[in-house]
């Protein structure tokens, strides 16, 4: 045998190797999903926006996406449990998950304004007019630092509530143009 058969040889042991091992080894892990020796009937295009992004393959009339691609095209994060799921959550990256942050931001933002509005009105209801005695300075300038730091919150607040509405506005769109 010369030097090019053996070669060939080496080559076509290897990739029947290689089948072996992805048609076995794919047979374990998925053994319990009832797909095992179904006929895969298309292999599909995955499109956004008319640019192909991934490929699915269709089994049974169903479309199976690889989760890495759907994290990839949908924006969502997925993550492997201990108990061997797939846990697909939300990706500040999409207007849901941007929307679903500055709720949570206005929230904090409002909780922060609530306990600086009231630790200012307990200052001034407790000192009175002893506040603006000269031995009340550092308290006095206190409460007016209190006073422009729930001014900044309130900017803040207004600032995100108008992103939540832009994002809103989006969202809506986005759903109805999916429909």
């Amino acid at each position: 045998m010369n030097t090019k058969q053996t070669n060939k040889r080496k080559n076509t042991t290897i990739i029947g190797l290689s089948i072996g091992f992805l048609l076995f080894g794919g047979t374990a892990a998925a053994s319990s999903s009832g797909l095992i020796g179904q006929k895969v009937t298309a292999l599909l295009a995955v499109e956004r926006g008319g640019t192909p992004v991934a490929e699915a393959i269709a089994v049974q009339g169903k479309a199976y996406v690889p989760v890495r691609s759907l994290q990839e095209i949908a924006g969502v994060k997925y993550s492997l449990t201990e108990n061997g799921t797939i846990s697909l959550s939300e990706s500040p990256d999409t207007i849901s998950g941007q929307l679903k942050q500055q709720k949570l931001r206005a929230e904090s933002l409002k909780r922060s304004i609530e306990s600086t509005e009231q630790s200012i009105n307990k200052v001034r209801i407790l000192m009175g007019e002893k506040l603006q005695e000269p031995e009340n300075e550092t308290t006095l300038q206190t409460v007016i630092d209190m006073e422009k730091s729930l001014a900044e919150d309130h900017a803040e607040y207004d600032r995100t509530q108008t992103v939540i509405s832009v994002l809103e506005q989006l969202e809506a769109e986005r759903k109805s143009a999916n429909r």
